[in-house]
């Protein structure tokens, strides 16, 4: 068999199959580095940097020098070779996993063009054999080896890919479905690979999980992305609707619907294509139930499956839709009060799935759309219920609209956003809130217009856009005062007061903060008082006036603790932890710290987590682990899109690196840091 190199899994070097030792984890990442780039010459910094990304040692040269004469050792002088600015591995007749994986994904693309499918599986099949894990999966990972590991993972996945689709095209569509299920849940994010799991399940014949499939995948792009599924997937999908719908308009039982059943079909309707759970048919009629089972026996609906919560789920086809359109003069409308129930049931359960979650101070303080409490119903699981139904959500707001609504409008936007601001969801908290806001305008609803701009004006904060969150902070005040509304007072003055901290307008914050505890305190909202209390010690904190800042903070923190608010209590304790280090008591402050991440991270505030890993980065005691908390921190506000954090933590890492003498990683670093300051 001869020398083998093998990258594609744990780092291996074989000879004859007899393991070749390498001894060490610097002259094995070595080797990995030239292997990386085969008969081609790796310098000697590039080498530095991979071995020491941090502090590397004035001897650093000298040690690779040594390392090299080891390898030579080890595989021969042939192999080894100087190759200014650096050095090169000559890969000859031996065997490098990578070039042969490549070579022959390439020969199977070749033989499917000439029509050899199972030829072309049987080599992709050999192709991917090689793979034996994560690429380099021993070795300590180097940003410096990130784009030929990317490249070849990418590599990885469309070769996958080609013989999942070569299995559907040969008949094993069952194998690919198993596959594809584990492949999408890697890669929640690549649609191809969806597309080619709603394409396994159609061949296997199991439509309905094909159907449940894309609906999982809307929901994935929607809450990841803030984006719907491409062409490809909607082509898929519509393939699916036109193959569910039937000639219905001159079914027997599409002519001579009973007055009940087409009710709860109008009913269901109203909701356009998505997926509803089984309590609407109950909420619609008091036989709803029977009805459903009606429908679906005629395929005037269709049974979708289960869903994650473990709910059964139906929808109406898009020509059944069609249909109950066209015949809206023949068959009876459904009931306002069965489609007021729905909506007070979506209500009250996204109250209790709300409940669950870290509390927010800032709603009007009362209730005004009836709730309806679907039977049977609990929220077990309140993140998973919200991502399972936010589509209904959105639809919702939407037939609120339609029935003159705007209370169950913008209380449905409201009743989003505790899931919406946890979990970083803008695009949902977005949608929901325009769209009960126009409502409320149309209707001259003045309370829902109040409360819609108020957490738009949220959503500006988060995105830096302060002159916009401004004007909302400020109309909404202006309407709550006008209603007499204390807590909504409150709450857009939070916000106004939030606008000019960032801004730096301290003395304007410390104001409308101070305005706003009154308020809290007027309407007796605790969690109200704690926030405001919190956010004046942080102004005393951006003013340098640490012991007004502790004095604030640690009445804050005693009053969250009181009342049992944890989220507050993580923020508060984040606070105070920064107080403490900057009075030199790093001891108070890591645990302080370090209650507040395990706060942040048993509720699931990735966005608090952020902030907490970057104060603990500026107190540890080396640049390799101050870095790899910022990073960490870095790569959550690229997630959410907080700007202005992300550009002062890439400046940090910036000045790590460049400190540690890795020059091209702080210059990557500072240039992104610049950037993002742009668009601000």
């Amino acid at each position: 068999m001869g020398l083998e190199f093998r990258l594609l899994g744990p780092f291996e070097v074989r000879d004859d199959d007899r393991p070749v030792p390498i001894n060490g984890v610097k002259p094995r990442q070595l080797l990995a580095s030239l292997l990386l780039h085969p008969d081609r010459p790796v310098s000697v910094d590039r080498l530095i940097e991979v071995l020491w990304p941090i502090d590397p040692p004035r001897s650093a040269a000298a040690n690779i020098q040594t390392y090299i004469s080891g390898l030579r050792t080890c595989l021969g002088d042939d192999h080894v070779v100087r190759y200014p600015p650096g050095y090169a591995v000559v890969i000859g007749p031996a065997d490098l996993d990578v070039a042969s994986f490549l070579r022959e994904t390439d020969e199977a693309i070749r033989l499917r063009r000439l029509g050899y499918l199972a030829d072309a599986q049987r080599t992709l099949e050999s192709a991917l054999a090689r793979w034996r894990g994560s690429p380099l999966a021993d070795l300590p990972p180097s940003p410096l080896w990130q784009v030929e590991l990317d490249q070849l993972t990418e590599r990885r996945l469309a070769a996958l890919s080609e013989l999942l689709d070569l299995r559907i095209r040969l008949g094993d569509p069952d194998r690919a479905v198993a596959e594809l299920r584990g492949l999408t849940a890697e890669h929640p994010l690549r649609e191809g690979l969806w597309a080619l799991l709603i394409r396994a399940l159609v061949a296997a014949g199991r439509r309905a999980d094909a159907l449940t499939v894309y609906a999982e995948v809307r929901h994935t792009l929607a809450e990841e992305l803030g984006v719907g599924p491409g062409p490809e997937l909607q082509r898929l999908h519509n393939d699916l609707l036109a193959a569910d719908a039937t000639p219905i308009a001159s079914h027997p039982v599409g002519q001579q619907l009973p007055a009940d059943a087409a009710i709860v079909l109008r009913g269901l309707a109203a909701f356009g294509d998505a997926t509803v759970p089984a309590w609407f048919a109950g909420a619609l009629l008091e036989d709803g139930e029977e009805q459903m089972d009606r429908l679906v026996s005629a395929r005037l609906a269709v049974d979708a499956g289960v869903d994650a919560l473990g709910q059964r789920r139906y929808r109406v086809p898009v020509l059944v839709r069609m249909l109950a359109d066209a015949q809206s003069g023949d068959w009876p409308q459904p009931d306002e009060a069965g489609l007021v129930r729905v909506l007070g049931g979506l209500l009250s359960l996204a109250e209790d799935a709300g409940h669950a979650l870290p509390h927010s101070p800032f709603g009007p303080g009362q209730s005004v759309a009836p709730r309806w409490k679907p039977p049977m119903t609990e929220v077990d699981d309140p993140v998973a219920w919200f991502v399972t139904e936010q589509d209904i959500l959105l639809t919702a707001i939407e037939v609120a609209g339609r029935l003159n609504r705007p209370d169950f409008a913008w209380e449905l936007a409201l009743a989003t956003v505790p899931w919406c601001d946890l979990a970083g969801h803008p695009e949902v908290w977005e949608t929901g809130h325009q769209t009960a806001l126009a409502i409320c305008r149309r209707l001259d609803d003045q309370l829902g217009v109040a409360v819609t701009l108020r957490g738009l004006g949220q959503l500006h904060l988060y995105r830096d856009e302060y002159a916009q969150a401004d004007a909302a902070f400020g109309r909404a005040r202006l309407l709550f005062a006008q209603l007499g509304q204390p807590a909504g007072v409150a709450a857009a003055l939070s916000g106004l007061g939030a606008v000019h901290r960032v801004r730096g307008e301290l003395d304007l914050a410390v104001d409308y903060y101070s305005r706003a505890l009154e308020a809290f305190v007027e309407c007796a909202e605790p969690s109200g008082e704690a926030y405001a209390r919190g956010a004046i010690g942080q102004v005393w904190l951006a003013r340098g006036n640490l012991d007004r800042a502790q004095e604030w903070l640690e009445s804050a923190l005693n009053l969250a603790e009181v009342i049992g608010d944890r989220h507050r209590t993580a923020h508060l304790r984040q606070a105070l932890g920064s107080v403490a280090r900057r009075e030199g008591r790093e001891q108070d402050a890591r645990g302080l710290l370090d209650q507040a991440l395990a706060g942040f991270t048993t509720i699931g505030d990735i966005h608090g987590e952020a902030y907490a890993l970057v104060e603990l980065g500026r107190l540890e005691q080396t640049p390799a682990e101050a870095a790899d908390r910022l990073t960490r921190a870095l790569h959550i506000y690229q997630r959410l899109g907080d700007r202005r954090a992300e550009a002062d933590t890439a400046e940090r890492l910036g000045q790590l690196h460049g400190a540690a003498g890795q020059r091209e990683l702080a210059a990557a670093y500072l240039d992104e840091a610049r950037r993002l300051r742009a668009q601000l």
